[in-house]
C-alpha cells in the first residue's frame, strides 16, 4: 500500500526516508581496519537488515465505516479533523450578516487536532502547547460542499475557508478530499446536519441588578455541546459558559455582569456544536459542525 507523503519541512523527517542496508554495510567495510572484523560486522548487519525488511504475507484489511454520530472513543488521537461553523451575526461592530468558516487538518501519527481551533472566535489558534498536534499531511484538494479550501502546505499544515457575506445557507455538510497514499480520498456527508438555534430576533436588554438566566432546552437542537459567550472587546471583558448537555440552564450572576453594566457594544453569542466520526482505511476522522447567533447585549445599571 502506498504511504502518505508528509509536508516538506525541515522540522519533519522525510516521510520516505529509510536506512539503506547496503549503504550501511559498504560503509562498514570501507572503514574497517581488519578483515576479521569486517566479516563479523557484515554478517551481523546483513542479518539485521534482513529482519528490518520482513513484512507480513497480507496487510490488515482497511476499516471503513459510514459517518456515525458522536465523538470517537479516543477523540484526542485522530488522523483527520473537519470543522465548519455557520454564524448569524446581528451584533458585530464592523459588519452584520452571515458567515461560514471551514477548516481541516490531517496528521500521522494520530494527534489532538481539535485543539487548534478557537471555537468561540472561529480562528486558528496554535500555541507552543498544541504545536505538536497540528497537521503534517497534505491530501490534495479538500472541499466543503464543492468549495475548495485554501491549503497551508507547511508546518503547521491545514486547510481553511472563510466566506463572508453568505446570503444563503442550506445546511448541507459534504466533505471530499483527493487523498494521498494511506489517506484515501473520502466523500462523506454528515447527514445529521448543522445544529439548530431558535432565538427571538433583535438585540437583548437585561437588568444588571439581577441574575440573567438562559434555558437552552427547546432553543438548541441537534447539539452535543452548547456555549454562551458574552464579551466587550474594548473593555477586554468576557464570560464564557459551556456545557456538554443541550438542555442546560446557564446563570450569569450579578457580579459576572457588573463589568458590562451601562456599556454599549457588548455582544452575546449563542453557540451549538455537534460531532460525528468515521474510520476510512484505518484513519480516524472527526466531523464537527457548529451554528452561532451573535446579538447585541445591553446590561442596564
Amino acid at each position: 500500500m502506498p504511504v502518505a507523503e508528509k509536508i516538506s519541512d525541515p522540522a519533519f523527517i522525510s516521510w520516505n526516508k529509510t536506512d539503506n542496508p547496503v549503504h550501511r554495510c559498504l560503509k562498514i567495510i570501507a572503514s574497517a581496519r581488519f578483515a576479521t572484523n569486517v566479516v563479523l560486522l557484515v554478517g551481523v548487519f546483513c542479518t539485521s537488515c534482513q529482519k528490518r525488511h520482513l513484512t507480513p504475507d497480507t496487510e490488515p484489511p482497511a476499516q471503513n465505516t459510514s459517518v456515525e454520530d458522536g465523538l470517537p472513543q479516543d477523540y484526542k488521537h485522530v488522523n483527520g479533523y473537519f470543522y465548519s461553523c455557520f454564524t448569524v451575526d446581528s451584533g458585530g461592530f464592523n459588519a452584520e450578516g452571515n458567515s461560514l468558516i471551514s477548516y481541516a487538518a490531517f496528521n500521522d501519527p494520530a494527534a489532538n487536532l481539535m485543539t487548534n481551533i478557537n471555537h468561540h472566535r472561529d480562528a486558528v489558534s496554535i500555541t507552543s502547547e498544541t504545536y505538536l498536534d497540528t497537521g503534517n499531511v497534505s491530501v490534495g484538494d479538500v472541499r466543503f460542499n464543492s468549495t475548495v479550501l485554501t491549503p497551508r502546505l507547511f508546518q503547521p499544515a491545514y486547510y481553511s475557508l472563510y466566506q463572508l457575506p453568505l446570503p444563503e445557507f442550506y445546511g448541507k455538510s459534504r466533505w471530499t478530499t483527493d487523498g494521498n497514499g494511506t489517506f484515501t480520498g473520502i466523500d462523506n456527508t454528515v447527514k445529521r446536519g448543522f445544529p439548530e438555534l431558535s432565538l427571538p430576533p433583535g438585540s437583548i436588554t437585561i437588568s444588571g441588578q439581577q441574575a440573567y438566566t438562559v434555558t437552552t432546552a427547546g432553543r438548541f437542537r441537534n447539539c452535543d455541546s452548547v456555549s454562551i459567550f458574552i464579551e466587550h472587546d474594548y473593555l477586554n471583558a468576557k464570560i464564557l459558559k459551556t456545557s456538554s448537555r443541550a438542555d442546560t440552564v446557564f446563570v450569569f450572576t450579578v457580579n459576572e455582569l457588573a463589568p458590562f453594566k451601562g456599556y454599549m457594544y457588548t455582544t452575546i453569542t449563542f453557540e451549538g456544536f455537534n460531532y460525528s466520526n468515521s474510520v476510512v482505511n484505518n484513519n480516524i476522522y472527526i466531523f464537527e459542525l457548529g451554528r452561532k447567533m451573535r446579538k447585541k447585549l445591553f446590561v442596564q445599571n
